[in-house]
């Protein structure tokens, strides 16, 4: 059995001082709740939308994460052989099958450039695939979560 609240005059007294509203904002809540339509087959039209979005959202971050992969792997690996290239074979000859090859001597200001460019383009790329690629749709699932509440 449930027992009804009883209001003493004090709280009476408070709840009026307290929630004084002029005839504009009394007139706004009438017509807002004259006005609402509290459907639930919008809401469950919302829900489900929410929830196709959330699949689209994954689905493409999951087939984007291969191909962000790859192409993280062979960006950093060219890096990586210019740079050792550049740092290990100066001035060494290449034969092979008629084809003759010298790398050029390069300057050291030039090498100690290419591999501080090399190193930052190398953690630039990591932070953009994890901000953006492996980062979570946690808004739309944690707000599709609370509707389910």
């Amino acid at each position: 059995m449930t027992e009804k609240t009883q209001l003493n005059e004090d709280t009476i007294k408070l709840l009026k001082e307290n929630l004084n509203f002029d005839s504009d904002e009394k007139e706004n809540i009438d017509n807002d709740a004259e006005t609402a339509v509290d459907d639930i087959q919008d809401f469950y039209k919302y829900k489900k939308h929410l929830r196709e979005s959330a699949k689209t959202q994954i689905d493409f971050k999951d087939s984007i994460r291969k191909k962000a992969l790859i192409t993280f792997l062979v960006l950093t690996t060219l890096l990586l052989v210019n740079l050792l290239i550049m740092l290990y074979l100066p001035n060494v000859e290449i034969k092979i099958k008629g084809f003759y090859y010298k790398f050029p001597r390069f300057d050291i200001k030039l090498v100690m450039f290419f591999a501080s460019v090399t190193f930052i383009n190398i953690f630039g790329l990591i932070m953009f695939i994890f901000r953006y690629i492996f980062s979570p749709t946690t808004d739309l699932l944690n707000h599709n979560k609370d509707l389910s509440k």
